[in-house]
């Protein structure tokens, strides 16, 4: 009797714990809308939201303002069309398993967007698929998923090869994901316009500041981004594109309130301008940057976006007084690395920027002209300057001493330190 009555508890439970669920996810996908829209730019809205017993229904729209697109209409559509199941028993998102949720999300484009494609273009349904979990603890899992597909408009094809990517969220704000692309092309004439192959994207990423969701949120970690090739094949060599094996990577620290971040692009070699450059470099790094302020300042710009254009004047007053404020803990800026090897030899330049906090005084906004201490250098080739059509400006710059002669390079050195900015080594004038 009592392993009966047991039963029936659980089966009870069972039955009448999906209507509970459901209203704790209602809330949960409400507050992650409410905190998308704030993005300025665009509104995603939820119109229509239907909670049954194990399962619900939402309806949002997406909606972007365009200023002129020589199209015919005002703005950008679609449609986000979610079904929910309630937990604890799921099997939509990866297989059987527990949790409060499974759903699955389609998009749909409006009819003003279908409207402009060609009425005989037939895209399927489900293309893009977006799969999400989350679970008893809070935690987020979703799979973005797209099936390949070309379309045929005004006898240009496109061509839009699968992609799947994965995210993970915990409930302490710690985040993964990774995904591929296989990448697309845009053919005319039997002749590839534009290719990207493989596209693969990492990253792990803890928040430290805001809301998941929101446009003020910010993190720290590393992410990479990897594209195998891209090109762009224009009517003749020199305005052809090809980059093979682009990297960015980044890497963000957090250390007693201030951020640091260091961001790298390389490249294996382009092929542009009819020229060929290998190991292409450019890593830029900011350290010290008051994440308080910073995020003072996010908040003042997207108040700036929406704005009247007659009211934007006291927002662009509350920016510049918070300039001080970043300065105030010395923040720095350097390119440190801007390079590529030519068939003429090496081309490379750095620049640094820092504040001298024995100068800058909080209270004397003219002290911080006199605060900035800045470099920059740099040297190329002449030949290959020459070989890209830059003759005549680098025989200029020679002449005007923006340039020095330096063997079989030209260089440069520009300095700027208690006001006084150099040249070469010469003073130039800053009125």
């Amino acid at each position: 009797m009592k392993k009966l009555l047991t039963i029936a508890v659980v089966v009870c439970a069972l039955l009448a714990s999906p209507y509970f669920i459901g209203q704790q996810i209602e809330k949960k996908v409400r507050d992650m809308y409410a905190q998308i829209s704030d993005y300025p730019g665009y509104e995603l809205e939820i119109t229509e939201y239907h909670q049954g017993w194990f399962g619900s229904r939402t309806t949002a729209t997406f909606t972007m303002p365009i200023a002129e697109d020589g199209l015919g209409i005002d703005h950008l559509s679609f449609t986000l069309q979610q079904e929910i199941q309630h937990g604890p028993l799921l099997w939509k998102y990866n297989g059987l398993g527990f949790g409060l949720s499974d759903s699955s999300t389609q998009i749909k484009l409006d009819d003003d967007m279908l409207a402009l494609l060609p009425a005989d273009l037939n895209i399927e349904d489900n293309r893009l698929q977006i799969l999400g979990h989350i679970g008893f603890d809070g935690s987020m899992q979703s799979i973005l998923k797209l099936s390949p597909f070309s379309m045929v408009i005004d006898e240009v094809e496109l061509e839009v090869n699968g992609a799947e990517f994965t995210s993970s969220v915990a409930m302490d704000g710690a985040m993964t994901f990774a995904g591929t692309w296989q990448g697309f092309t845009i053919n005319e004439d039997l002749q590839t316009l534009v290719e990207m192959k493989q596209l693969n994207v990492s990253g792990v990423q803890q928040l430290i500041r805001g809301e998941l969701f929101s446009p003020t949120a910010l993190t720290t970690g590393d992410f990479t981004v990897h594209i195998t090739e891209f090109s762009v094949n224009g009517p003749t060599p020199d305005t052809a594109i090809n980059i093979a094996d682009l990297n960015i990577t980044g890497d963000t620290k957090e250390n007693d309130g201030l951020l640091h971040l260091e961001v790298l692009f390389n490249a294996q070699s382009i092929d542009a301008m009819a020229q060929k450059f290998n190991d292409f470099n450019y890593q830029i790094t900011m350290k010290n940057l008051d994440i308080e302020v910073f995020q003072e300042v996010q908040r003042v710009m997207l108040e700036l976006q929406e704005l009247p254009e007659q009211q934007q004047a006291m927002a662009l007053m509350q920016l510049q007084a918070l300039v001080p404020k970043l300065i105030a803990k010395a923040p720095e800026f350097n390119i440190t690395q801007l390079g590529m090897n030519t068939k003429d030899g090496a081309v490379s330049s750095d620049l640094n920027i820092k504040f001298d906090q024995s100068i800058y005084d909080a209270n004397d906004p003219m002290s911080m002209i006199f605060a900035v201490d800045a470099n920059a250098q740099g040297y190329a080739p002449q030949a290959f300057l020459e070989s890209i059509g830059m003759a005549m400006d680098v025989e200029g710059m020679l002449d005007q001493n923006i340039l020095v002669k330096d063997n079989d390079n030209v260089s440069f050195n520009f300095t700027f330190k208690n006001g006084q900015a150099l040249l070469n080594g010469m003073p130039i004038p800053l009125g």
